[in-house]
């Protein structure tokens, strides 16, 4: 049998972001360095040529790179980038042949197209760093966008001034036309300047709403679950003033709803799980419940199908301090494991037999010899259990001998103990 293929097929690697982060670094010197010498004399300073091969090169490696790992992650992705970004990144390479003075050189900067794109493609799978990579990404393009403004106030100066001065006054003018201030301190001259002027402007106020609308986008999406949850905590309040629930009924779900955030399960795990096909749901559920499962002293040894079984079935619940898990004389509905917390075991005089702390488990023998509870269980701090439905109890029992066996073992061993506690939990 064939072994599968290595690649992943839409995210992005690590490799790939820094090439990427590289071609977008000469882009930025290819951005800032051929509007200057359009409207200035070029300076071929030996630096400055070995700067441009080594771009020349990384553009020339580029498409080839890229349609590699295109065509590895599959046909239809190959055929994507071949329909769009392959066409510009092979005719960016022809204004670089052209003579420095050559105004069809910044024809070059459509690479800016399949940068943006990566861009888009890897803020897809970030979490926290999305909003950071927004930013870089948007100070890139405010940053080309107005030097190039810039550099073509300048190149409608007459006469030319010298570098630095001509070029700090022609970014003042640009960023304050751009951003729709316009002090008019530096004001055009001739109709050459008036109609460039115009244009600016008209495209600054689309600028200006981009800006402002990325910033406040940005601000927004730092941490998008914790909006959520600020959002979800806001509606919960309303609700309960609006109906005038009890004060101390109020504090309790305030209460719970913070500790869920600071556990940090707040996110719908049934709903996230099936997004997923059934192969990586089962393999997720898995690496979530195996330490807790692996705590349980007669599961150390299960074969890992036991284990994959249990955990697709079962599903965490959260108890709060002073709930009752099940009364006396309940009807039995469900094993639990105990994730974190202490819950104590309540007889049916009322008396305290002791506690259960995290990694106990208790309630499968009710389950196996269809009997009703012979103790409460009653939480003593927020607890977070894992638990199995009697449906599926009997489903690994008549699966699994091995675990009708060991459930077996572990009730002989509880009626056999001592401690009252041991003997009344089953």
């Amino acid at each position: 049998m064939s072994e599968p293929r290595k690649y992943r097929r839409n995210t992005v690697r690590a490799s790939e972001i820094l090439w990427n982060f590289l071609v977008a670094a000469g882009m930025l010197v290819l951005a800032y360095r051929i509007p200057v010498e359009l409207v200035l004399p070029p300076t071929h300073t030996a630096s400055w040529q070995i700067a441009t091969a080594l771009i020349g090169l990384m553009l020339v490696a580029d498409p080839i790179i890229k349609y590699r790992k295109h065509k590895a992650r599959g046909d239809e992705h190959a055929a994507v980038y071949r329909r769009f970004h392959f066409i510009i990144d092979l005719f960016v390479l022809v204004p670089l042949l052209l003579p420095d003075i050559s105004p069809l050189r910044l024809l070059v900067l459509l690479k800016i197209i399949t940068v943006h794109g990566f861009i888009r493609q890897w803020m897809l799978q970030m979490y926290r760093g999305n909003a950071l990579i927004r930013f870089g990404q948007f100070a890139y393009i405010l940053a080309i966008t107005v030097h190039l403004v810039a550099c073509g106030w300048m190149a409608l100066q007459v006469p030319k001034q010298k570098f630095v001065g001509s070029y700090l006054h022609a970014v003042y003018w640009a960023v304050s036309t751009l951003c729709t201030v316009g002090y008019g301190d530096i004001t055009p001259n001739n109709d050459t300047q008036m109609m460039y002027a115009t244009v600016v402007m008209i495209c600054g106020y689309v600028l200006f709403a981009w800006l402002i609308g990325n910033i406040a986008s940005i601000l927004n999406r730092v941490d998008p679950i914790h909006s959520e949850h600020a959002a979800t905590m806001e509606r919960v309040t309303s609700f309960l003033r609006f109906h005038r629930v009890p004060q101390s009924l109020q504090a309790r779900i305030i209460d719970y709803l913070s500790y869920m955030w600071d556990r940090k399960v707040g996110s719908d795990e049934p709903s996230l799980l099936k997004l997923l096909p059934w192969g990586m749901r089962s393999e997720v559920a898995m690496y979530l419940r195996r330490d807790l499962l692996e705590r349980v002293h007669f599961l150390k040894d299960a074969s890992d199908a036991l284990l994959r079984e249990i955990s697709d079935a079962g599903r965490a619940i959260v108890v709060t301090p002073g709930e009752y898990v099940f009364h006396v004389d309940d009807s039995p509905r469900y094993m639990y494991f105990i994730s974190t917390g202490m819950v104590e075991a309540i007889s049916r005089d009322g008396l305290t037999l002791g506690t259960l702390t995290t990694g106990d488990f208790f309630g499968e023998m009710a389950l196996l010899e269809k009997r009703n509870r012979n103790v409460s269980i009653r939480a003593l701090e927020y607890c977070d259990l894992f638990v199995l439905d009697a449906r599926t109890f009997d489903r690994v029992i008549e699966s699994y001998p091995e675990f009708r066996t060991v459930i077996s073992n572990v009730a002989r061993e509880r009626a056999a103990s001592t401690s009252e506690l041991v003997r009344s939990i089953q």
